[in-house]
């Protein structure tokens, strides 16, 4: 490993079930629909002041919600002190089969600790009902990764605490290969401010470095690591690209904005030959936790093959 850039933050991937009483699909958006009334919920729950903006607030720095959904740099931040708002630490994505809808949320940093509010939350949004139809569910089940039982409807109780497994991230061992890239939800990049219609290698990878070192400096074990990316950039450029990628149409209406927002991106395949070895690592962190926009709608999700 390089001394210089050696990244390690903690996670924990689970699996949550949600029993739901319709078989009809609840939203053309599932996550938009699930992340709004679950921050909607969780807000009404522990927020003690009922401000109306989370930074005027001075419980913010100690309220589940705030962390979670408006996660703002502290005076100290090794980086991005001047920004409004950091990455997020957790993302979350969902499928619908039948009665069933499976989230899988990832949970990144000190996020691990709030698990109990994401499923007392989760059950108190099943109460009050999801979508239009306000379709009400039970939380069944919720596993790790490892299959390890967190909790059931029935026990009613949160085995805690969990320990984390580490995302660690360092260039590679220089060697040449070839790897496959399965997007399989959106994936929302911008380059000079526009949103990328179509693959690009390079701003992918530069993409995905940022969110990486961004996450690790809010979330991670060395907040202050001094990074140099020269290794991981001369390895993108050895890459030949094949992309198979297409667009993604999907939009949310925002209440907080009064507006229809587009969520649009793109989906598919992509094919890198060249020096897969030294960008490993980064690329295993990517399929944790993500890249691009709308992470934590479960955006940017992708899969390897051939690594």
């Amino acid at each position: 490993m390089s001394a210089n850039f050696t990244i390690e933050l903690p996670y924990k991937s689970l699996h949550i079930y949600l029993r739901i009483d319709t078989s009809e699909q609840v939203s053309r958006f599932l996550e938009s629909t699930i992340r709004g009334g679950f921050g909607c919920t969780m807000r009404k729950i522990v927020c003690a002041t009922q401000k109306k903006e989370c930074a005027d607030c001075l419980l913010r720095n100690n309220c589940a919600y705030s962390y979670l959904f408006e996660t703002a740099p502290s005076p100290d931040a090794a980086r991005m002190k001047k920004y409004k708002s950091v990455p997020r630490p957790f993302t979350i994505n969902s499928t619908q089969n039948g009665t069933e809808i499976q989230l899988n949320l990832t949970l990144i940093g000190n996020a691990l600790s709030y698990l109990p509010y994401f499923i007392y939350t989760l059950n108190m949004l099943g109460r009050k009902g999801l979508g239009k139809k306000r379709n009400n569910y039970i939380v069944e089940k919720v596993i790790t990764d490892g299959d390890k039982i967190v909790y059931t409807s029935k026990e009613n109780s949160i085995e805690t605490p969990l320990t984390p497994d580490t995302v660690v991230v360092y260039p590679g061992k220089q060697k040449t290969g070839t790897v496959e890239i399965h997007f399989y939800t959106p994936l929302v990049i911008r380059k000079n401010g526009a949103i990328l219609k179509e693959f690009d290698t390079k701003s992918f990878f530069t993409t995905l470095l940022r969110r990486v070192t961004n996450l690790n400096a809010f979330h991670g074990k060395t907040k202050d690591i001094n990074i140099n990316p020269e290794k991981i950039l001369t390895a993108v450029d050895s890459l030949e690209t094949e992309s198979y990628m297409k667009p993604e149409r999907k939009s949310r209406y925002s209440t907080r904005q009064n507006a229809r927002l587009d969520y649009s991106g793109i989906t598919g395949n992509v094919r890198l030959k060249g020096d897969t070895g030294t960008l490993e690592p980064l690329l295993k962190a990517g399929e944790i936790l993500g890249v691009g926009k709308n992470t934590v709608f479960g955006y940017g999700k992708y899969v390897l093959n051939n690594i």
